[in-house]
């Protein structure tokens, strides 16, 4: 049960106003949880190789309400249109915040019976393929006009789950710059970029969108080496490292607070 105040919408459309009244937001419970197992040889038990998220369910329940019949069937059809999209914005307040989900109905019920003339209870039953609820706004690090070749720095994320940031690194200046890396040295990953041809010169722009798994360069896409960087729900220590004589660059790292 919720506090009736609980503010919900889904794509714009509320579902905590004088029309729709939801009394049940059922969204806390952590993700299906999916554990791959290994059988060990000669002996019992098993070893977990392999544990990721595969969806979330988030159940809600309400009442619809209407001034006579006719507009309580308005309100009906109308709810049934607003909650038609597929991935769509589900907003929920949670901890003094907006907690975001990405959802498709997957079974809606309104038990009418004859005597629900102005009020009819009803059920929906998201599905987030995206298992996670985010935050409605990124978080943000800068840091502008680097020259250190070899750069550490702490990034304090909040949520409850790592994330997948998009780091941008723009050029200023560089002198034989044939290689950058970037880790996040608390979890171990790395990343190495590397241009098609030549090095990295003025006004080039590097994207790694750990989200979409892609590397740009320029606007193109390029290889790379190593695996995509995520940050954890605690303090990261990133470094970048520059091979070259002497850079100067923008470091920007966007990235959405992520919730179990």
């Amino acid at each position: 049960m919720v506090d009736v105040a609980t503010s919900i919408s889904f794509n714009g459309t509320s579902l905590q106003d004088a029309t729709y009244r939801s009394r049940l937001i059922q969204h806390t419970d952590i993700p299906q949880k999916f554990i791959q197992t290994e059988q060990k040889s000669r002996q019992d038990g098993a070893t977990i190789v392999n544990v990721r998220y595969s969806g979330r369910v988030i159940e809600v329940q309400g009442n619809i309400t209407g001034s006579s019949a006719a507009v309580l069937d308005q309100n009906i059809d109308a709810l049934k249109r607003a909650l038609r999209a597929t991935n769509g914005t589900l907003d929920i307040a949670f901890a003094g915040t907006t907690r975001r989900y990405f959802a498709t109905v997957q079974r809606f019920e309104i038990p009418k019976d004859y005597y629900h003339l102005t009020v009819v209870p009803y059920e929906v039953v998201f599905f987030c393929a995206d298992p996670f609820g985010y935050a409605t706004s990124s978080g943000i690090v800068n840091i502008t006009g680097n020259t250190g070749l070899l750069t550490e720095f702490p990034i304090t994320v909040s949520g409850t789950i790592e994330t997948n940031p998009v780091h941008i690194l723009t050029i200023n200046s560089a002198t034989n710059c044939a290689q950058l890396n970037l880790e996040n040295i608390t979890t171990g990953e790395l990343i190495i970029i590397t241009k098609a041809s030549g090095n990295f010169a003025a006004l080039d722009r590097v994207i790694i969108d750990s989200r979409r798994k892609q590397v740009f360069i320029n606007g193109s896409g390029r290889d790379y080496t190593g695996t995509f960087l995520t940050i954890g729900p605690t303090q990261n220590t990133y470094r970048v490292i520059a091979t070259a004589d002497a850079v100067n660059y923008d470091f920007k790292l966007q990235y959405p607070p992520a919730f179990l």
